[in-house]
Parts: C-alpha cells; structure tokens; sequence
C-alpha cells in the first residue's frame, strides 16, 4: 500500500480553526460560563442563568459577586461555544482526545502560556483531516481503520463521545503535521522499535516513520530501550525549551513532558515531577505509574 506523504492544507486550518486511545473521566469544565459543565457554553447555559435571575445561585452567579444579574449574562455570551479544559478528561466514554489535548497543551507550554483551554472538538477535525490525507486509502493494517478512521464526534459532550464510540484515535504523524503547520517542528524522535512494532503492527510503525521523514527531514532519530527504568529514560527529556510527547501504557494514552513537569489531561493540572512519567490519572499522591510504550516526539518552536 502507498503511504502518500502528508502535505497539511492552509486552507483547512483556516476553515476548522495517541496511536492511541485515551480513557474519558469527567465532563470537562470549560468555565464558570459552563454551567451545566458540558464542555460548551451554549443555550443550555444562558436557560439555566435566566431561570435563577435575580437569585444568589452560585453555579449561574459567574462573577461571584453575590446575584445573578446583567454583569453575569455579559460574562456567560462572551465566553459562547467551545472552550474546553485540557486538563480533567473524563474517563466514562472512551474519550480518545488524548493525543488531540496533548496538541493543544503542546502549543500552550511553547509559548508559555498558562491558560490551559482550548477548542478541543476543533483540533480533533483538524488532525482527523490530517490523517485522511497521510492515509487516503487506509490504514496499512486494514483493521486499525476503525480506530483511526471513525468520523470525530459533531459536537464535543459526553453524549457526542459516547454516540462516536470514542472518537478516532490520533497517528503521531498527524499530530506532527498540524504543529509543523502552525509554527512548530519535530526535533527528534526516541524510538523502541520492536516494543512500537508490537503494540501497533510494522506496517503501521514503517508507514509513521516514512511520513516523518518526509514532513522533518532534518529530525533525528534516537534508539531507546523501553525496559529501562522510569528514572533513566525520563533523564533523556530534559532539553529547555523542548515539550516531548510520550506514548504511555500499551499505546493506550499520551502524556506530555518537560525538563521538570508531567503533563497528563487525565489530572486536573500539570505536575512537577521529574523523576518518572507521572501517575496514571495525574493524582500526585497515587502510586500507579504510566508505564513507556517506545515512542517519544520531542517538539520545539520555530
């Protein structure tokens, strides 16, 4: 099978703006304008506060100031639609936006910007397109098509997960691809190739690699062993300036990595750790660790 090499469309970007499947948590909070806390500020919301007008109810008293009033609907209309926490993915309906929050979290930390929301069902359209164009004709192992190639759900809630199955999970080379368009590059990739190859197939491994090299042709490739231990595989990501994102448990999830953080969207906040690749669900003070899968994309600014 041809693997035609990805060639990102501005024009989509401009339109809509891992391997690996991730658990679902809870419902992403975008706001205190989200009241119902669907991961949308929508007419759902702007019902709830009208209902309670007037009234000291704290969940449509977005000000905090004591009432809800006109202040409160000025706040809940100018933050309308989308507006996802990157953090606090839920674990109930086999959210597979991992890879997708990554993007995103990915984009925030290299340009030190601390605010960690983002269109998340956005994204998940873009780098969904993106595989459609580095696979046209599929997936090189004809089953993981109905992980990779099932459409995005049409809007992002529980329930529209849910009716998705999950939601396509996400190839690295189509992460790679959308960052390259939008002013980032891989600077090297850690590879365990036989650990990648059977979690996820050669064909699958050889054709993510081919669309590497085409797309970052001066990156550089970085043999490691997935048996070592947390402690010295986690020294290797420490270059400043560098987010590195890390296939964790199987292929079942992605993290994210700095010199001295763990970026996990399953906690509720980036944690300082630099020891190992954090716990599974980001609690600090749980013991289970996210184990390494074989890969890890080393991404910087241009």
């Amino acid at each position: 099978m041809q693997v035609v090499p990805s060639i990102f469309n501005f024009t989509l970007a401009s339109v809509l703006i891992a391997v690996l499947g991730c658990a679902e948590r809870a419902a992403a909070q975008c706001s205190a304008a989200d009241i119902n806390h669907n991961g949308v500020v929508e007419g759902g919301d702007l019902g709830m506060l009208l209902d309670v007008w007037g009234t000291n109810n704290a969940d449509a008293d977005i000000n905090d100031d004591g009432v809800v009033d006109a202040v409160d609907l000025a706040e809940l209309l100018g933050a309308w639609g989308p507006c996802n926490d990157l953090f606090n993915q839920p674990t109930t309906n086999n959210d597979n936006t991992c890879g997708i929050r990554q993007t995103l979290i990915a984009q925030k930390v290299l340009t030190n910007n601390a605010d960690f929301y983002g269109d998340i069902l956005a994204m998940w359209q873009l780098i969904y397109a993106q595989t459609q164009l580095n696979y046209p004709a599929g997936l090189p192992v004809s089953e993981l098509d109905q992980y990779f190639l099932i459409s995005p759900p049409t809007v992002y809630t529980p329930a529209g997960v849910k009716a998705a199955n999950g939601g396509p999970r996400t190839p690295p080379s189509s992460i790679l691809n959308v960052l390259k368009a939008t002013g980032y590059r891989m600077e090297r990739y850690y590879i365990d190739r036989d650990d990648m190859d059977r979690q996820f197939t050669s064909a699958f491994v050889e054709a993510e690699l081919a669309i590497f090299a085409t797309a970052f042709p001066d990156a550089e490739a970085q043999v490691v062993d997935a048996a070592a231990s947390p402690a010295s595989l986690r020294s290797l990501f420490t270059n400043e300036g560098s987010y590195y994102i890390v296939v964790v448990n199987g292929g079942q999830h992605w993290i994210g990595v700095t010199a001295d953080t763990i970026y996990n969207s399953l906690g509720t906040a980036p944690v300082k750790n630099s020891s190992d690749f954090g716990q599974l669900d980001g609690n600090p003070n749980e013991t289970e660790t996210n184990t390494f899968t074989g890969l890890v994309i080393e991404i910087r600014k241009n």
